[in-house]
């Protein structure tokens, strides 16, 4: 049966709608519904391979305004968006895109080998597998048999007949995944495929042969069709645990065809390369567009059978943008329901988000409206002080220079721990690369300030300083010397390249006029024609393991593209045009793999990292008249999901390598000035009051802001990448003095795409009225010996550990063995499931199974309140093992405990009463720990509960309190 088109929309509408109404009507109990699905993992033809292969075209033209901004992404990969499951890279760049353009069923088997071989033969049970294919057998039934393109008398039998054994290719391929242990897969059909432009331009000088073509090719997708029906009810009476979704793409392109303004097109029958109102970008594949909707269909038929969420936005994504979504606080809002978000803090982002996405600069104000004013005044002496204290940073070339010279800052001032095996050289080398990176962090801090101070006050000494300055980071050559990957004597650009090209082109446009000599701007366009080769090369040689890997995500391959597009624009584009949209392309890429929701995924303080980068690039392009980065929709959503680090008393969620103590001011400035983001700039408000020589340029800027233009952020919300949910009582958690020791939580999941993370799936953090209850251990340093066993494994964090194992008897193998969670794309995922999360507080489960080896079943669900949280805990094993968890307390480890009475511990303040079906043994034990101190380590209390003996099943119930009579 053939829906009309207009009953397809209404459907599209109905659906959205009752998400919409669901969602308010069980405000108070189930305010979420759990996203299903771990990850895609899709199979293929150019339909989904989004330009895989030599004969694949791109799925349309450029994004453009006149377009409708919609991305050179397939169907797939905007339903992986729109899922909230993250940018579907393909499989040799590390993700699960395994479609391959110009391939038939025949070679599907090839992308399945592929991917079982990855997966060692053990399928993800959590992802949602996507198969489209079948259309090419077609088209090669017709290629092989006529070479010219003409028919023959028993063609249209011979397509039918191809159409019915591609089905039972694909059929194949579908039993190979279910017996892998794949559970969730969605089969696309095959649309007519007579009506594509292609057969019409083949045939337009042959019509005697046209008849008998359209004919076969209309009745090959059919038979194709009714034998797919006949293995789908097939497959499900052979496995029964499997859940198969077919997806009706014929009907659908019918439907869009019948009725084509109903779905924004002006045309579905001639092909454009330039508009994304037509269907067709060229004679076989769809636009942008057409891929749009074709998500945007399958997407809801995978709501209206419960397998995601429904959405109160589900309108929105009909006008997306350059990744195709539209409005970022929208999409926030879509995962995790109206409710989820503060009213406040929600109604003031809706009313200013048009008006940010293109904002001019925000309103200044007087001194005597902001609270936190900082004066001009304020701003060059604090200057001026910084850039006494330290002079011109003149660059060592020995070790020994470098230990002598307090002006460069060392990571390591002895060889660190993991440093250990290599030569006296290479740590040597490994020392000076990494100090030109940090020496280039601080001037990319202090040179432009200094700049725009000497512009401000005429000061020659300031303006000799930068002239200065800027003269000696011409001479070094290159401006990251080689070392920084474990002692490498092989060049390439990497962090100090970005950061030291931003300073430079940033101090230079802060500069008054003529203050960038003919002979300085000479000598520094002569060192960015050496940086321009060399990042080049890099991405041609491969030199270094994120161009080897195509680690768009990391800040290491953000970093070296901004200073090949900076470095570019400074000298000329005219030049330097191909370099420069080579950066562009890289840098768009690396915001396309982060999370739609704004989400980093290297956790906050690489975040902070990467999005200066961006956002200096995004401002120089916009500068230059390309608006390509600075409107991707990851800038304007990325202030909500960084802000929400905060937690109260001045704590933050210090998931992942992070050493922050807090929000990076710095990120928070901009954020505010140059996004013009109104809860960024209510949190700087609110910001600890820096010291007088603490002041930067961005912190200037943005204390000149009117602070009536600010609405605080949301107080909780969940992230479906870089996976967690987070909570505060109130926004009193980001206030300055006692009025933040209010209740705060946090919780993690596991996304595949996490990177610089800890094996942390399913902690839990807790804050009760100000008062540190479960932290984890943070991170102190990648050089000392204890970092991989007492920081960063699952002894670091409120986790489920397999064996009776002490920290220091964690080694790599123990914990890649069972004992720990494996951190690779295979297992790092933990779906996290949201039942309630309001003002009151939440209900949230975490299913942390495929973490580990040996494991067959950990789920872990959390309500709390304000006053505390409930823990029960879900543990089935493999085999017979040792089942422990620590509960790292925000107590010294020298508090005074009680562990006499069965059934609770006490430690200090902190209370855990724990119920369980099997004898536990209590031990309370010192673990290090960088988070109740900024910048020191220090030990605090952890209790363990651990069973007694060897089982194959546990449930323990823990309820975490502060005693109120202490």
């Amino acid at each position: 049966m053939h829906a009309s088109p207009r009953l397809l929309r209404a459907l599209l509408s109905v659906w959205a709608l009752s998400g919409l109404l669901t969602a308010f009507a069980a405000a108070d109990s189930i305010t979420a519904a759990p996203v299903a699905y771990s990850r895609i993992i899709a199979f293929g033809d150019s339909l989904s391979s989004g330009g895989r292969g030599k004969n694949s075209p791109s799925t349309g033209p450029a994004p453009t305004a006149e377009n409708g901004n919609y991305p050179r992404l397939t169907w797939v990969q905007q339903l992986s968006l729109m899922a909230g499951l993250g940018r579907l890279e393909k499989w040799e760049r590390g993700g699960a895109n395994y479609a391959v353009g110009g391939t038939d069923t025949k070679e599907l088997e090839e992308q399945i080998d592929r991917y079982l071989e990855i997966c060692k033969g053990k399928a993800d049970p959590l992802a949602l597998y996507t198969l489209w294919s079948g259309g090419n057998d077609l088209t090669h039934y017709l290629r092989d048999k006529s070479p010219l393109g003409f028919v023959f008398s028993n063609l249209e039998k011979g397509l039918v007949s191809t159409g019915k054994k591609a089905a039972a290719r694909v059929e194949k391929q579908i039993t190979r995944l279910a017996r892998a242990g794949a559970v969730h897969i969605l089969w696309v059909n095959l649309p007519d495929l007579s009506r594509p432009p292609s057969l019409a331009a083949r045939l337009k000088d042959r019509p005697k042969y046209r008849d008998s073509l359209m004919r076969g090719f209309r009745d090959a997708s059919a038979a194709f069709n009714t034998r797919m029906d006949d293995a789908v009810a097939n497959l499900r009476a052979k496995f029964s645990a499997i859940d198969l979704v077919t997806l009706d793409a014929h009907t659908f392109f019918d439907a869009v065809m019948a009725d084509p303004t109903a779905y924004g097109f002006t045309d579905v029958t001639t092909p454009s390369r330039a508009s994304n109102r037509h269907l067709f970008y060229d004679n076989a594949h769809p636009t942008s567009h057409g891929h749009y909707e074709c998500a945007r269909f399958a997407r809801a038929r995978l709501v209206s059978l419960d397998r995601l969420p429904p959405s109160a936005n589900e309108a929105a994504y009909e006008k997306p943008l350059s990744i195709g979504f539209a409005d970022p606080a929208a999409i926030a809002d879509s995962q995790v329901g109206p409710d989820l978000v503060s009213g406040r803090a929600r109604e003031t982002r809706e009313q200013n988000t048009s008006a940010t996405r293109n904002a001019a600069p925000p309103t200044r104000s007087s001194p005597a409206t902001n609270a936190t004013t900082v004066t001009e005044a304020d701003f060059i002496a604090a200057v001026r002080k910084t850039v006494a204290g330290r002079g011109v940073i003149r660059r060592p070339q020995t070790l020994a220079e470098l230990k002598a010279n307090p002006k460069f800052r060392m990571k390591y001032r002895e060889k660190p721990a993991h440093m250990s095996k290599r030569s006296d050289a290479e740590w040597e080398r490994f020392a000076i690369s990494l100090a030109d990176a940090e020496a280039a962090r601080d001037l990319g801090r202090l040179l432009p300030a200094a700049a725009a101070a000497a512009r401000m006050s005429g000061d020659p000494e300031l303006l000799g300083y930068v002239r200065d300055q800027l003269a000696e980071l011409a001479t070094w050559s290159p401006l990251q010397r080689a070392g920084w990957s474990g002692g490498s004597d092989t060049r390439s650009a990497w962090l100090g390249t970005g950061w030291a090209v931003r300073a430079i082109v940033e101090c230079a446009a802060e500069l008054p006029d003529g203050g960038l000599t003919p002979e300085l701007r000479a000598a520094l366009a002569t060192r960015f024609e050496d940086e321009i080769t060399g990042i080049r090369d890099d991405w041609r040689l491969k030199r270094n393991w994120f161009t080897r890997i195509e680690a768009a995500s990391s800040n290491q391959w953000v970093l070296p593209l901004e200073a090949l597009a900076l470095a570019s624009l400074f000298n000329g584009l005219d030049k330097h045009r191909d370099d420069y949209e080579f950066a562009v392309a890289g840098l768009i890429r690396s915001l396309d793999a982060q999370g739609p929701q704004g989400e980093c995924v290297e956790g906050m303080q690489y975040a902070g990292i990467t999005f200066h980068s961006l956002l200096a690039a995004a401002l120089a392009a916009r500068a230059h008249g390309d608006d390509r980065l600075i409107n991707h929709p990851w800038l304007r959503a990325f202030p909500a999901w960084y802000l929400q680090h905060r937690q109260p008393a001045g704590f933050v969620i210090n998931a992942f390598d992070s050493q922050n103590s807090d929000l990076d001011w710095e990120v928070v400035a901009k954020l505010a000035a140059d996004l013009a983001d109104p809860a960024a700039l209510w949190v700087f408000q609110h910001r600890p009051l820096e010291a007088p020589d603490a002041i930067t340029l961005a912190i200037f800027r943005a204390a000149q802001l009117d602070p009536a233009g600010g609405a605080p952020p949301a107080a909780f919300a969940a992230w479906p990448v870089a996976t967690r949910v987070n909570w505060v009582e109130s926004i009193d958690a980001y206030s300055r003095g006692p009025a933040n020791r209010v209740s705060g939580f946090w919780m993690r999941g596991g996304h595949a795409t996490d990177a610089h993370d800890h094996q942390d799936r399913g902690h839990v953090n807790l804050v009760i009225r100000g008062r540190p209850v479960l932290i984890e251990a943070g991170l102190a340093s990648y050089g000392i010996a204890g970092h991989a066993s007492y920081f960063k494994s699952v002894a670091g964090h409120n986790v489920l550990q397999v064996g009776p194992y002490a920290p220091d008897q964690l080694t790599a193998k123990i914990l890649a063995d069972g004992a720990g969670q494996i951190l690779d794309p295979a297992h790092r995922a933990a779906l996290m499931t949201v039942r309630r999360l309001d003002e009151k507080g939440g209900d949230v489960s975490v299913d942390a199974s495929g973490c580990y080896a040996g494991l067959k079943r950990w789920v872990r669900s959390v309500t709390w309140d304000a006053a505390g949280a409930t823990i029960r805990d879900e543990v089935e094993l493999d085999f017979p093992d040792v089942v422990l968890f620590r509960w790292h307390l925000g107590a010294p480890s020298d508090a005074v405990a009680d562990l006499a009475t069965t059934g609770r511990v006490r430690v200090a303040d902190i209370v855990l009463d724990y119920e369980t079906d099997a004898k536990l043994h209590v031990s309370l034990e010192p673990m290090p720990d960088a988070t109740l101190k900024p910048g020191k380590t220090t030990n605090h209390a952890t209790v363990v509960l651990a069973t007694e003996r060897p089982t194959k099943a546990l449930t323990l119930t823990t309820k975490v309190f502060l005693d109120e009579t202490r």
